[in-house]
């Protein structure tokens, strides 16, 4: 199966570069609820819950295998 930090780094992946020059991960929570192998096709789902809070929903056949909600704090 796939490792766990790999759910995250998709995520962060959905970001532009542009984003991370301006913003900061301020709180992070993730629920696993299924594995996911090498050879399954995936797709993230990104929901704005907040100004500055993402859920980002990584799909597996239909259902939701992780849940990542990301809240960001705008840098200087």
């Amino acid at each position: 199966h796939v490792n766990n930090t790999k759910y995250l780094e998709w995520a962060f992946n959905s970001y532009t570069m542009d984003w991370w020059e301006k913003h900061t991960p301020k709180d992070l929570v993730i629920n696993f609820s299924a594995e996911v192998r090498a050879e399954q096709s995936l797709s993230l789902r990104t929901y704005n819950l907040a100004a500055d809070t993402y859920l980002h929903a990584i799909i597996v056949e239909e259902k939701p295998a992780c849940m990542i909600q990301l809240q960001w704090e705008a840098t200087s």
